[in-house]
């Protein structure tokens, strides 16, 4: 059950990171990708995020709660996918937090403005929350492993 879960999990990163994006850019017709700028760079960097986090859940998933191993594998994959959140809100920007300034030049230049910081906020605290719960986790399970069993 668990190498199923596994399996799963680490399929569903490839192909939401891997297989749509490269999709999608096919797809989409040449005039519109030029306006937007090169998007190859941003899907590349998404299908090797993609793997990553495909085998940082492997990783997670198939070693116990006490190595620390599983506590480093459940950090690092918060981390990305928190990275991921902020460079999607930061409109491949992850410095601007969620606050974007963008000119689009079409038949009138237009001046676009998005304040997604409340989102940026959230997602941060949202980290950091479950970064506690990992490492208290991992304290837990490593308590229960020193502590004899009384038969």
């Amino acid at each position: 059950m668990k190498m199923f879960k596994a399996l799963a999990g680490a399929g569903l990163y490839l192909i939401v990171l891997a297989v749509l994006p490269r999709a999608v850019v096919n797809n989409v017709p040449p005039e519109v990708l030029n306006q937007l700028g090169s998007w190859e760079g941003v899907v590349t960097n998404l299908t090797i995020l993609g793997f990553m986090l495909a085998a940082l859940h492997i990783t997670k998933t198939l070693t116990p709660k006490n190595n620390p191993l599983n506590l480093l594998a459940a950090v690092i994959l918060d981390l990305i996918e928190l990275y991921i959140f902020l460079f999607f809100i930061g409109f491949g920007d992850v410095t601007s937090l969620g606050k974007v300034e963008k000119q689009i030049n079409m038949t009138a230049n237009v001046k676009m403005m998005l304040d997604f910081r409340i989102f940026a906020q959230i997602m941060i605290a949202a980290f950091i929350i479950k970064m506690i719960v990992s490492v208290l986790e991992y304290i837990n399970e490593k308590k229960k492993q020193a502590t004899p069993k009384v038969v």
